[in-house]
């Protein structure tokens, strides 16, 4: 309502006239209500009537809001803006912007509401259960909802089924496993999306909890890591390196794996044959030096010479043979165990290809949980 009020004064010569202009500010269009994403700016705007002297004043919540580094605003004679420059989620709720001047006030409302993107602050754990048994992988987010949730296995979408359950509320998610088998084992993800974006996390299922692994030489003695002796593990593998052997490395090393279902081990013989060929000795400005040959034995490479009722080691003997010889001696000397000249030929065809010096290295691969076996790989680098 306006009101314009008139006196008029008369005098002799003259005619005075007199306005006193009574308007308070009236809003023509008001704030609305906004949504932003974390981050992003956004701005309340609005504008008044006509109206003489008007201050604009803002407010979150009845607190008044002045011009810093967080907000910006910007008022003229009948418009005003709040611009909010980087928003979080705690500044979402009700904004009310006043025009008042003399003569009276005006006021409107509206709401921002700021939204985040999911964010993942509880990843799954793996769940451990018995084949037959239910499982379940749980999540929970931060973020605004509501949120879309996908499951995927092995980077497969899962669908809900006779096996697979999902329940998602609020700011939680589950995946239901029904009567696991051993195909269920793999890697299982949660990809969870709202309006403004996205996030993912997931987590291993395996059959059984990966083994400790420990090495032993002989019946008690435990293998630690240092020095010569180098010790690793990555999942099922495990892995020891003994560098510059001695004669004293000789003997049974067992590879000893265990979780908590039960323990398993394997074994191997290492022996280690030093050979002095020469003693160092400079000939014809050239040196030569002492060879260290690693030597390992599943089976014995010895047999009874049946002529001189001795031991025969077939590895001394065939050394320095010419291979297209092989044959001949093992007539001359009356060797019958065929199986360990092989094994002798084949050790010897090795040495030859061998680079002396190099550092032994065993090697335990724990097999899958139905084989019950692990296996023991010795190698020469």
């Amino acid at each position: 309502m306006i009101y314009n009020l008139s006196l008029h004064i008369h005098c002799a010569n003259c005619l005075f006239l007199v306005v006193y202009n009574s308007v308070p500010p009236v809003f023509k269009r008001k704030i609305n209500a906004l949504e932003a994403s974390v981050g992003s700016p956004v701005t309340f705007e609005c504008e008044i009537e006509d109206a003489p002297n008007v201050t604009f004043k803002w407010f979150k919540y009845g607190s008044e809001i002045r011009h810093s580094d967080k907000y910006k605003i910007i008022s003229h004679l009948t418009t005003s803006s709040l611009e909010l420059l980087s928003p979080t989620k705690a500044d979402s709720g009700e904004y009310t912007c006043t025009a008042l001047n003399q003569h009276g006030r005006d006021s409107c409302s509206a709401n921002l509401n700021v939204t985040e993107p999911p964010t993942f602050h509880k990843a799954p754990t793996p769940p451990e259960g018995l084949k037959g048994k239910d499982a379940s992988l749980s999540c929970e987010l931060k973020g605004t909802v509501p949120f879309e949730i996908t499951w995927f296995k092995d980077k497969k979408q899962l669908k809900e089924s006779r096996k697979y359950k999902f329940v998602s509320e609020g700011h939680s998610a589950t995946l239901h496993i029904l009567g696991l088998e051993a195909s269920d084992a793999g890697e299982y993800e949660c990809k969870a999306s709202n309006n403004v974006g996205s996030d993912t996390c997931s987590a291993m299922v395996g059959g059984d909890p990966i083994p400790n692994v420990k090495w032993m030489k002989g019946k008690w003695r435990q293998m630690t890591h240092g020095g010569r002796v180098t010790l690793d593990q990555k999942g099922q593998e495990a892995k020891m390196e003994i560098r510059e052997v001695t004669k004293s490395d000789s003997g049974q090393y067992r590879c000893v794996a265990s979780n908590k279902h039960g323990e398993i081990e394997c074994s191997t013989n290492l022996t280690v044959d030093l050979k002095k060929e020469i003693a160092p000795e400079t000939l014809q400005n050239r040196t030569r030096h002492q060879k260290c040959i690693f030597v390992f034995f599943r089976t014995p490479s010895k047999q009874k010479s049946p002529k001189e009722d001795k031991d025969i080691d077939i590895i001394e003997l065939l050394r320095n043979v010419d291979p297209k010889e092989y044959e001949k001696y093992a007539r001359m000397y009356g060797i019958t165990d065929y199986r360990g000249l092989l094994q002798a030929i084949e050790f010897l065809k090795k040495e030859k290809e061998e680079q002396y010096g190099r550092p032994v290295r065993c090697t335990c691969v724990v097999n899958p949980p139905q084989s019950n076996q692990i296996s023991f790989i010795v190698t020469s680098h």
